[in-house]
């Protein structure tokens, strides 16, 4: 059968529709094919992130965070994913301060030495605006030594009576403090300089209060129930560093003596 020009679509070899049908699929396929690479790279982008991510994390880097902007089930793992790391690295932060904080003060035989070791180490333990140490000494004196956590500045020293002291602390667990009230004389340089509340855990040694350890939070951040259990391990530490001091001391009072 031949058209008005002449052209042959049926029984003929020259098949133009075939042709047209045929570019037609090829370009259907080829489109296919580029849609399906930008979907595959679109996951394999994130799970190469996520994989690079569990590397750093796997070799103790856990400030590793990693960024993923697909809205989809990749994006709900790397928030997981970010939440795990942070509260992992938050903890080994803990336990590795913790673990400088516990050999300072074994290795301190002074309470200054005490002290300074605590002081400058808590805010790693305990996030806080602030911090304070307070300890008895031989002469029945209660020393205070504050720092403020984001400059490092220390403070004014200040002092009391141990009865004060004791009024204050004995039979307390953990003492809440709002600092615009009117502030003891043990923490009023702190006051003067810091606003919030003022949270302090008493470090005992053989159940007579000889010290304590304090930290300052904004009154729109409590303590937080795991920050409690950790600022009284600290004061447990302080308690064998106090105990370790005062023998010491004896020691050398004894020494001298002779």
């Amino acid at each position: 059968m031949f058209c008005p020009s002449g052209q042959r679509f049926l029984g003929g070899g020259d098949h133009p529709p075939d042709r047209n049908l045929a570019l037609g699929l090829l370009l259907v396929f080829l489109l296919v094919c580029l849609i399906t690479l930008t979907q595959v790279r679109r996951s394999l982008i994130p799970l190469a992130r996520l994989w690079v991510g569990t590397k750093r994390f796997a070799a103790g880097r856990f400030d590793t965070q990693v960024s993923v902007r697909s809205k989809d089930e990749f994006r709900e793992l790397a928030t997981s994913f970010n939440e795990m790391a942070d509260r992992l690295g938050r903890q080994f932060r803990t336990l590795r301060a913790r673990a400088d904080i516990d050999q300072a003060i074994m290795d301190s035989f002074e309470l200054d030495g005490i002290a300074d070791s605590v002081l400058s180490r808590i805010s790693q333990v305990v996030p806080c605006e602030a911090s304070l140490v307070l300890m008895r000494d031989s002469a029945d004196r209660v020393g205070a030594v504050a720092c403020e956590s984001r400059s490092g500045a220390r403070l004014p020293e200040a002092e009391s009576s141990a009865a004060e002291f004791t009024d204050i602390l004995d039979g307390a667990g953990t003492l809440v403090i709002r600092l615009d009230n009117k502030p003891s004389r043990l923490w009023a340089p702190l006051a003067a300089r810091q606003s919030g509340t003022l949270f302090i855990v008493p470090a005992l040694v053989e159940n007579r209060v000889e010290g304590a350890i304090g930290v300052v939070r904004s009154l729109e951040d409590p303590l937080a129930p795991e920050d409690e259990e950790d600022l009284k391990q600290l004061a447990a530490q302080i308690s064998v560093g106090l105990s370790k001091a005062h023998v010491f001391q004896e020691l050398s009072e004894l020494h001298w003596g002779t």
